[in-house]
């Protein structure tokens, strides 16, 4: 008791307080030091990740193309772009319709055209596909007949093998001569392709100009709806979308809808009698 009553409390709260505060100050300098640490790593994470990135970005695969003319060569791929008069949906089946006169092969004339991959990495899955699905379709030459007879609709060729760096393939793309399909201000094909790290990559073909913009990086989902007939088949299937009982037509005059509703008479009896 005696000690207790000889001690100076003021000094001993001020000991308790001072040593409170020395080991507070100790435990905010540590998990201060601790968040600074985790925002470091955290910074170095995301500045490792650009690099790998942009690193990605300067080595992927970029195709340049040029028209050629091949002498006794026959072309690595053969391509028909047909414009399409309407399409629609009838009995579950999704078809379009083409003009009569694509099938006049002494009327077709063609452009070879020389695409290499110029980047670093390989070119794994390649694609030429057309940007205005209600404008045309793409399909292989050889397909001709079948495509126009059974009113089938196809928008993008893909390359059956792997484009290596400094690889180059030549692309023969025929039309009519009265037909060659015409989009202003904008690309009517995109050669795609994707890479060992599953990025995808995509540039605007100026189609029947050999003129290939820079290649740019798209989300999955873009590109899968680029490559694929998705669009135009939930276009058909939306009622509010495809208004005229499941046609829509890519022209409008009176004289070519007459033309074409004869067609879509005879396409339709062939369904019905299948």
């Amino acid at each position: 008791m005696i000690i207790l009553e000889s001690l100076d409390w003021n000094i001993v709260i001020g000991a308790i307080i001072s040593g409170t505060i020395a080991v507070l100050g100790t435990m905010y300098g540590v998990n201060k030091h601790i968040d600074y640490q985790r925002e470091i790593d955290r910074l170095e994470m995301e500045a490792e990740k650009e690099k790998k990135e942009f690193e990605r970005y300067k080595s992927r695969p970029k195709f340049e193309i040029n028209k050629v003319e091949l002498r006794g060569k026959s072309p690595d791929v053969e391509l028909f772009n047909a414009p399409i008069e309407i399409y629609g949906k009838y009995n579950g089946v999704y078809w379009c319709l083409y003009d009569d006169r694509i099938m006049e092969k002494e009327n077709h004339s063609y452009i070879d055209y020389e695409i290499k991959n110029i980047g670093e990495n390989d070119a794994l899955y390649s694609y030429i596909a057309v940007n205005n699905k209600k404008g045309s379709c793409l399909f292989e030459y050889k397909d001709l007949e079948m495509m126009f007879n059974d009113s089938l609709m196809n928008y993008s060729y893909s390359y059956d093998r792997a484009i290596k760096s400094q690889e180059k393939l030549v692309v023969r793309i025929y039309s009519h001569d009265e037909m060659t399909p015409v989009t202003f201000m904008s690309a009517l094909l995109s050669v795609a392709c994707e890479d060992e790290y599953e990025n995808k990559w995509v540039q605007a073909f100026f189609y029947p100009d050999d003129n290939l913009y820079n290649s740019r990086k798209q989300p999955s989902d873009q590109f899968k709806s680029l490559i694929s007939d998705d669009d135009m088949f939930n276009r058909m299937d939306d009622p509010h979308r495809n208004p005229l009982e499941g046609l829509e037509y890519s022209h409008r005059s009176e004289g070519l809808k007459a033309r074409v509703d004869l067609k879509v008479d005879k396409r339709n009896e062939k369904y019905i009698k299948d």
